[in-house]
């Protein structure tokens, strides 16, 4: 149970705190076939990750 409270009590906490201004810097390209691609580099830590997003079609189909 005490472990419910401190989660609560965190997430209270959290919700209290200012809104930060994040600043992240990227790169926007558009290519010749429509697509946009975003490009972030982080040299803080040796991983890539790969995002692919498609909006496509109506949301209710």
């Amino acid at each position: 149970m005490s472990h419910r409270c401190a989660l609560l009590a965190l997430i209270l906490f959290a919700c209290r705190l200012p809104a930060a201004d994040v600043n992240i810097p990227y790169e926007k390209f558009t290519l010749s076939n429509g697509l946009t691609v975003l490009v972030h580099e982080d040299h803080k830590a040796p991983i890539v990750a790969v995002n692919t997003w498609y909006h496509v079609g109506s949301k209710n189909e």
